[in-house]
């Protein structure tokens, strides 16, 4: 049906002296549209839209089409054999039936979605939390901006942290998680995560080649410190971790949706706010008879996490990790220069808050935590060891005098 409205606007062309076709190039309508109204009378409150009347080939083969569809629950191709076994001189093409079948196809295609049940899979308070990154483009401080920011969600609760970051490496991951822990008052059972890069160097498969999933060392070394396991998705298989990915696409359409925010500061305010007020507030749709508000359901789960009872993990921490070809050893996306005897070499390292401790043997060596993360420049065989420059060599921290060194490198 069109409206009144819609004809007033070509008479009214029309008495301006412009042609139909002049008309069509200033409306939204079409050269047919605007000539079968071109004399009407405005008077009219609805002008009526005709249609016109299709017939298909298909048409006197209905029944047969409709005996061979309930057989094949809509598979063109077996309905196409079917017509043609009983009507060897049709002739026809598979992309005919596909058209003459589409509505009814695609209503069953709802139907099924709509009968399709919901599984909802619950789990004990205190034992999940789930993980992931999301990335949303706004505007910050007037410019378009891409921000990334860090998710956690408890997964009895449905409790959420939500932190805004600048990138998404593993250092990125693990103070974002660590601070998801403090935030939450205590430490799950498990932490469920994706196939990352920063957390999964080669993930399983689903096909049955590799079930067993390689987790980074240094999230590993994460986990072990917290004395948590790591549990990695499938590949392409979202909905293993589904209660963490919906708060991803909660955050971005309720929490950020269009607005504008002047810094990265004030849109972690924001969302800080937000999660209190709106996301813990929430009434959630879960059986009959469950507390459906997250704060609420997270009285009973913060009573099951496990006390955060150790220091920061970045301030304290032992690693192995093993020295490249160049004698180089990379510790947090920073590199160090070790003697060239360590070269593919296993070393022990005790990174604390300011400095790091290699061991191997009774070799031992404390080095400076450098801050940028410049790769080291490939040295002679007389690195100065712990600086990515010769000249930054007064500034490195070390146990025995460089004449020790001179001593260790004449053993090779």
């Amino acid at each position: 049906m069109y409206h009144e409205e819609d004809v007033q606007k070509i008479l009214e062309y029309k008495e301006l002296g412009f042609s139909i076709r002049e008309t069509a190039i200033f409306l939204p309508y079409s050269r047919s549209y605007i000539a079968m109204h071109w004399n009407d009378d405005p008077s009219h409150l609805l002008i009526p839209q005709y249609h016109r009347e299709y017939s298909y080939k298909l048409d006197k083969y209905k029944d047969d089409v409709d005996v061979a569809y309930e057989l094949s629950g809509g598979n063109c191709n077996v309905i196409l054999q079917e017509l043609k076994n009983k009507h060897p001189d049709l002739k026809i093409t598979q992309r005919t039936i596909a058209n003459y079948t589409r509505d009814r196809r695609e209503e069953d295609a709802v139907n099924r979605m709509l009968r399709r049940p919901l599984r909802r899979i619950e789990t004990p308070a205190g034992a999940f939390l789930q993980i992931d990154f999301g990335q949303i483009n706004i505007i910050i401080g007037g410019l378009p901006t891409v921000v990334h920011f860090f998710i956690a969600t408890l997964a009895y609760s449905r409790r959420i942290f939500v932190k805004v970051t600048v990138n998404e490496t593993m250092t990125q991951w693990l103070h974002s998680l660590e601070e998801a822990l403090h935030y939450f008052g205590g430490r799950p059972l498990q932490i469920v995560c994706d196939n990352a890069r920063a957390l999964v160097y080669k993930s399983a498969s689903r096909g049955g080649k590799s079930r067993e999933c390689h987790f980074s060392k240094m999230f590993l070394a994460f986990c072990r410190y917290w004395g948590m396991d790591a549990v990695a998705c499938y590949p392409h298989y979202p909905q293993s971790k589904g209660k963490v990915e919906c708060m991803v696409g909660f955050v971005k359409k309720n929490c950020i949706a269009k607005r504008t925010f002047d810094s990265l500061e004030d849109l972690q305010r924001h969302i800080a706010k937000w999660t209190l007020e709106v996301a813990d507030q929430r009434e959630m749709r879960l059986a009959d008879g469950e507390e459906r508000v997250p704060a609420r359901r997270f009285e009973k789960e913060a009573r099951l996490l496990r006390a955060m009872d150790k220091p920061p993990f970045f301030s304290f921490r032992e690693e192995t990790r093993t020295v490249d070809r160049f004698g180089i050893l990379t510790v947090d996306t920073k590199q160090y220069q070790l003697p060239f005897k360590l070269a593919k070499k296993e070393v022990t390292v005790l990174v604390k808050e300011h400095s790091l401790q290699v061991f191997r043997g009774d070799f031992k060596i404390t080095l400076r935590i450098v801050e940028d993360e410049k790769k080291v420049e490939r040295t002679g065989p007389r690195p100065v060891f712990g600086s990515r420059d010769p000249a930054l060599g007064v500034d490195v921290s070390l146990v025995r005098s460089l004449d020790c060194y001179e001593d260790f490198m004449e053993t090779f």
